[in-house]
């Protein structure tokens, strides 16, 4: 009997685990680099991370992210290093919309997608 009531516990608790989904997060598909202080002052920032390369099919190409392109703020966050991206990351969902504030050849770009 005992070994009967440990399987169909068993059963219930893969059925309940496999009910509850767990919640996506989104991938952004970018590589960054830290900004230089020379390269964020010519561009006249205090601070940024600058894409690299966009990985295709993510949510960076959705948002026309391009190489060279420095992240000012994420989500109305200020950016000033990768662990900043990564924190706001952090906080969001797969399909939630996302606002990026870049400097894009000298020229303050927003860009959105979700």
């Amino acid at each position: 009997m005992p070994r009967i009531v440990s399987v169909i516990s068993l059963a219930l608790l893969a059925t309940a685990a496999l009910s509850q989904e767990l919640p996506r997060r989104g991938a952004l598909g970018l590589q960054m680099a830290p900004l230089s202080a020379d390269e964020a002052k010519s561009l006249g920032l205090k601070a940024g991370v600058k894409a690299s390369t966009i990985l295709p099919g993510l949510t960076a190409e959705a948002l026309k992210l391009a190489p060279n392109d420095v992240l000012i703020s994420l989500n109305r966050k200020a950016i000033s290093t990768t662990a900043d991206v990564t924190g706001v990351l952090r906080t969001m969902r797969a399909g939630e919309n996302l606002i990026a504030v870049v400097n894009r050849g000298g020229k303050t770009v927003t860009l959105q997608a979700a």
